[in-house]
């Protein structure tokens, strides 16, 4: 009768230490940092289509030490006839350690200004429709390390078709 006992005490330790571990790790993959980003029309779509790169913290924890990362030749790729150094460089900068982002609170987001597109690809930055593969390296408070890889897209976020009243 003992034998049976401690056979029933042993897998209820074991069913106890299961359960601790998971509910640790879903707390883990609960409880923390989702950070991702987006190109999003910027202001009105008279003239040429403004966007800006939108970096946002979906989670319930905060984030810190936000890098993007792109490859340049990709990148370069997706660039359509018209290339201002200011605006080309402002463009690589979101992608350069300096453009880390220090902290980013839980629900907020922050953008910068990620070129235009016009009717004319010779005239615009972009090539409409490219597609850019980033990776988004970031940490919690606690210093555990998160990576995030996505494709953000030159498009009019205004329309989801290509179609509007405007």
């Amino acid at each position: 009768m003992n034998e049976v006992n401690g056979i029933f005490s042993g897998l209820a330790i074991l069913v106890a230490l299961v359960s601790i571990w998971l509910t640790r790790r879903t707390w883990l993959q609960t409880y923390r940092p989702i950070v991702s980003a987006y190109i999003e029309t910027h202001g009105e779509a008279e003239g040429p289509i403004k966007y800006d790169i939108v970096v946002v913290n979906s989670g319930n924890r905060p984030a810190k030490e936000i890098r993007l990362q792109a490859d340049e030749e990709v990148v370069r790729s997706c660039f359509g006839g018209a290339q201002p150094e200011g605006v080309i460089s402002a463009i690589f900068n979101c992608f350069k350690p300096e453009g880390q982002i220090s902290l980013l609170v839980n629900g907020a987001s922050t953008r910068s200004s990620f070129g235009y597109t016009t009717g004319n690809e010779a005239t615009s930055i972009w090539k409409y429709d490219s597609k850019i593969p980033i990776v988004i390296l970031y940490k919690g408070l606690t210093g555990r390390k998160f990576k995030a890889k996505l494709d953000i897209m030159i498009w009019d976020t205004q329309t989801f078709s290509g179609g509007s009243w405007g």
